[in-house]
């Protein structure tokens, strides 16, 4: 599986990018199906959640995908896991 993160304009911080690959390695462990993920990290203009990310699991047949903002780019990853992770479960009731 192959995990891609972009951040354009920033200079992402190297423990940024090895927390999301812990992170969302995890993923390929539990979806089989997983073929790749997309992780966009951005700076908003909102004063109160100035950082964003974005998650797309790339699933054949329906992808995954959740945005999230927060203070922190860490901080908004975490909430996009959690996003993501009910969406997996609903998906995978279905």
């Amino acid at each position: 599986m192959n995990i891609r993160i972009l951040a354009p304009g920033l200079n992402l911080k190297e423990s940024v990018k090895e927390r999301t690959n812990a992170k969302l390695s995890k993923f390929s462990e539990r979806i089989q199906d997983l073929v790749a993920v997309e992780v966009t990290f951005k700076r908003t203009p909102n004063v109160e959640a100035p950082k964003s990310a974005e998650v797309r699991l790339r699933i054949p047949g329906n992808d995954l995908f959740a945005q999230k903002k927060a203070v922190r780019f860490e901080s908004a990853l975490d909430e996009c896991i959690d996003a993501l992770r009910k969406q997996w479960e609903k998906q995978k009731g279905k």
